[in-house]
């Protein structure tokens, strides 16, 4: 029931955040580093190289099958957006991605390096562009039986548009 619950509620930010915006992610530059980690590591799998319908066609396989890709490490840029749940008292931070007709969106859960930054204080403005770079893993909740996906280790960047 949990599990419903904290879908509905993400759920419902994404819809609020896709009903409106523009989807330009063409030309973008890299304006304020937040982590102090360069943009350039490599990755197992660039996400921010893709167009929008395989970014979206490849976090929909992760969250499908996600041993497959767990301890890789995947770049993506998109909107960051934090959520408070309540049963949990803890929020949730997530980068938002959209497909090419930006009316679909789906939303991956970060902990920004070893997850003692606060919040609001030392995270961009929420809806703001974001890459974000990370290792993918899967974790329960404690006393909860659902495994969820997350990027552990995430290092985060601002980006604005040109």
């Amino acid at each position: 029931m949990r599990l419903i619950k904290r879908f509905l509620i993400f759920a419902s930010c994404i819809f609020m955040l896709t009903a409106c915006g523009t989807n330009d992610y063409q030309s973008r530059e890299i304006t304020e580093e937040i982590s102090g980690n360069s943009a350039a590591e490599k990755v197992d799998y660039d996400l921010t190289e893709m167009t929008s319908d395989m970014v979206y066609a490849m976090v929909y396989q992760t969250m499908a099958d996600p041993q497959e890709y767990s301890g890789k490490k995947f770049r993506i840029d998109g909107t960051f957006y934090p959520v408070y749940y309540e049963p949990t008292k803890k929020y949730y931070y997530y980068c938002v991605i959209k497909d090419a007709a930006a009316c679909c969106a789906q939303g991956i859960e970060f902990v920004w390096d070893d997850g003692r930054h606060i919040y609001p204080d030392e995270y961009p403005e929420e809806n703001s562009d974001i890459v974000v770079e990370w290792t993918f893993e899967t974790y329960r909740e404690a006393g909860d039986d659902n495994l969820y996906c997350r990027l552990s280790d995430a290092k985060i960047w601002k980006e604005n548009n040109k």
